[in-house]
């Protein structure tokens, strides 16, 4: 397995459906891609609109559905981490969508040595605005002679989401 796309979610909504369809619609083989979805906190009514859905599309996609008692976003990353399979690791979150080539272009540019950012990135702000992440602009000039040194960017990397970090930087560190 190339990459293990692990998605946190508490009591998730709609956006959680948008967020597993951009993945459905992946670019990348669907082959050398999993899907670790943690529920944490409540189990029902979420578990069964979540399995309903996983099953009414492409048996293809490899998702894995795993609940947890506990609260917590750290707590179902580190469920996530300890139960992936792939030689990279990708955070999204349940309200997050991804462009259809995400996974395809962070592959091209990863190897097992460097985390690799979404850029560009942005946020949709109230709903009708969408705007670049700040952080991109500042990752941007910090990085303009090429690949940049982790020390040199380390402040602007304070969010999990949006990466590709290969399994040998974790190692066995959790949130």
């Amino acid at each position: 397995m190339k990459i293990s796309v692990i998605i946190p979610s508490y009591k998730p909504q709609d956006y959680l459906w948008e967020c597993l369809d951009s993945l459905y619609s992946q670019t990348f083989p669907k082959d050398d891609f999993e899907v670790v979805l943690v529920l944490n906190g409540e189990k029902e009514p979420y578990y069964s609109r979540i399995e309903g859905f996983i099953s009414s599309h492409d048996p293809e996609m490899k998702i894995r559905l795993i609940h947890t008692d506990v609260k917590g976003v750290s707590h179902a990353r580190n469920i996530g981490l300890d139960m992936a399979t792939g030689s990279y690791i990708s955070f999204i979150d349940d309200d997050d969508m991804v462009s259809s080539s995400f996974l395809e272009d962070l592959h091209a540019k990863a190897d097992h040595k460097t985390l690799v950012l979404a850029c560009p990135s942005a946020f949709v702000d109230g709903g009708t605005k969408i705007s670049e992440y700040r952080t991109e602009e500042e990752f941007k000039r910090l990085s303009s002679a090429g690949r940049t040194k982790y020390l040199d960017v380390r402040s602007l990397l304070h969010v999990a989401a949006m990466t590709l970090i290969p399994m040998d930087i974790i190692g066995k560190r959790r949130f």
